[in-house]
């Protein structure tokens, strides 16, 4: 199947800006997805992705000249570098030591045999780079190496080239910012990587671009993203697409002068084909298209919402891209041919068996101010007809109020106080006005029923956040586009479907027995034989089969994570060629 995104700006007969034919700002990019997602590597590019090439004074032109030229000597470095490494902070050390222990503490990177391990580690350098990670510091080192190296300034070279090409074998294979810089949010368990053993395979075999470049993640969605982040760096660098001015709802039926512009941007990401010229109708198919794509209500509308994502800039997708392509070097490689997957962005759950998609429902995850968080559990229990155990912070910010406006709300509300007076279950009698939400010493709980706030199932998760999935007694949510709406915890819609799939191998527990229990009215939990993984993603950049899908980034997490990975705007970059290698 071949999917063409076009990225070319109209000519300016169709922009309004003049009369006359001009050849396209942007080249046209086409995409070939050969058999969808799977094939994404197999990409062809009708465009040419330029690697700045530096001037002869910058450092990148120097780094160049010294590879070529004959440094320190190997028995003079010997004893400078196990200086050095002695004097490395105690949490690069044990690495460095290791590594030179390996090669008798013969330099690695400034003797004139090393010059093919130094272009091997400069090309691993690049192809981070592809990957959104930036390596600033490791261009200034590489551009250090030269001829004239005093042994002790050598040494220290040599030691912090290979600090660095550690922390880049760390920053491929577990992500480059530390798991602290991802956010409060990410509660998912880090995994372990050595990276000194990685890295003398590497020296070893003279192919440390070859290592190194099995260490990311091997999935289609990482590969897909890759190739996304190259093709709109290419379209940030040539200066993006055209910014639409403030205004109300712009009709596509009428001769409002932003209709022009709007043409240029949907051309511009391949939209509209750079060459038609479309009616109404036509314009609103891909408005539609592009609300798809963007976590928007595809209604053909250019509302305020629309206007202001088609004005979210190349520059900014490259951001969240490299953003997505970090999130996915932090996640655990091996999710189990069997688990859930739920990305709380696009509001959408997957349910895997044998490593294929079984199932896939809508769910409803947490308001932006109750941010569901990133994180990795295990269903262990199907509950039916579950009671409510009221979390403190609702009890107390949320509950309580409505206790204090109406004594009766518990009793209208299937709710009882669970530590209160056994004659009075529903704290009528209570005076709520002498505590506050610190104060309160009570819990609270709602009985099941219909209208429990967990519906009639939960599956429950083990998590130190109580995160888990539920029914809910509110359907018509799942109606909406925008379901971003719980405290936190992830509604599915046709959870008794989940409930088959995920009992599927509990004996004695097929649909219709989970109905016949749930009519009973009475609280029962099913221990699942095998608990069965889940994970809850945060995804605002995918690859699908006619496309790259931009989720909304309700949660606003996007542009730190890609200011802690150091993204620069396109035209920042270009202005800053030390920033880049150039490589044949």
């Amino acid at each position: 199947m071949k999917i063409y995104f076009e990225t070319a700006m109209p000519d300016r007969r169709s922009s309004g800006m003049n009369t006359h034919q001009t050849k396209p700002k942007y080249p046209r990019i086409a995409i070939a997805l050969v058999g969808g997602v799977a094939g994404v590597l197999a990409l062809s590019l009708a465009f040419n992705i330029h690697r700045l090439v530096s001037p002869k004074d910058s450092p990148v032109h120097q780094a160049e000249t010294a590879l070529k030229e004959a440094p320190a000597s190997e028995a003079s470095l010997s004893a400078p570098i196990k200086a050095e490494v002695d004097k490395a902070p105690q949490e690069s050390r044990t690495a460095l030591n290791t590594v030179y222990e390996a090669f008798s503490f013969a330099p690695l990177w400034t003797s004139s045999k090393n010059q093919s391990r130094l272009q091997s580690l400069t090309k691993s350098m690049y192809e981070a780079r592809d990957q959104g990670i930036e390596r600033e510091n490791l261009v200034r080192l590489v551009a250090k190496v030269k001829t004239k190296l005093s042994p002790d300034e050598a040494a220290q070279t040599d030691v912090a080239l290979t600090r660095e090409a550690l922390s880049l074998a760390n920053a491929l294979r577990l992500g480059a910012v530390s798991t602290a810089e991802l956010g409060t949010s990410w509660v998912m368990p880090a995994e372990t990587f050595d990276a000194a053993p990685v890295l003398i395979d590497g020296l070893k075999r003279g192919d440390i671009q070859g290592i190194f470049a099995k260490l990311p993640p091997a999935d289609e969605q990482y590969k897909g993203l890759v190739t996304a982040l190259q093709i709109y760096r290419d379209m940030a660098t040539q200066g993006g697409w055209p910014t639409l001015p403030a205004g109300e709802e712009l009709r596509l039926d009428t001769q409002d002068a932003r209709i022009a512009i709007i043409n240029a941007r949907l051309k511009a990401e391949g939209y509209l084909d750079a060459r038609e010229t479309p009616d109404a109708a036509r314009l609103a198919e891909a408005v539609m298209t592009f609300q798809k794509r963007n976590g928007l209500e595809p209604d053909g509308r250019l509302g305020k919402e629309t206007l202001a994502t088609l004005n979210i800039s190349a520059d900014d997708r490259v951001a969240q891209i490299a953003a997505n392509l970090e999130r996915r070097r932090h996640t655990v490689r091996d999710l189990g041919d069997d688990h859930i997957a739920v990305n709380s962005a696009s509001t959408m759950l997957t349910l895997y068996r044998n490593a294929k998609p079984e199932l896939t429902l809508k769910v409803v995850s947490g308001k932006p101010v109750h941010a569901t968080p990133i994180l990795s559990a295990k269903i262990t229990a199907v509950t039916l007809n579950p009671r409510w155990e009221i979390p403190p912070s609702i009890a107390g910010k949320e509950i309580l109020l409505k206790l204090k406006a109406n004594p009766n709300y518990f009793a209208d509300n299937n709710m009882v106080v669970v530590d209160g007076p056994e004659a009075d279950p529903h704290g009528q009698s209570i005076d709520w006005s002498q505590y506050s939400a610190k104060s309160l010493p009570v819990r609270f709980r709602q009985r099941a029923g219909d209208d429990n706030a967990l519906g009639y199932i939960k599956f429950q998760m083990t998590n130190p956040q109580n995160i888990y999935l539920h029914d809910t007694p509110s359907r018509k949510a799942f109606a909406k586009y925008e379901r971003h709406l719980s405290h936190g915890c992830i509604r599915v819609d046709q959870p008794a479907t989940l409930a088959q799939q995920v009992l599927a191998d509990t004996t004695g527990w097929d649909a219709s027995e989970v109905e016949k229990e749930i009519a009973t009215n009475g609280t029962r939990s099913i221990v699942l034989k095998k608990p069965l993984p889940v994970y809850i993603f945060y995804w605002t950049a995918l690859v699908e089969k006619d496309g790259v899908y931009f989720p909304q980034d309700v949660y606003s997490r996007d542009k730190a994570l890609a200011a802690a990975l150091g993204i620069k705007p396109a035209l920042e970059e270009k202005q800053h060629p030390d920033r880049l290698v150039a490589l044949d």
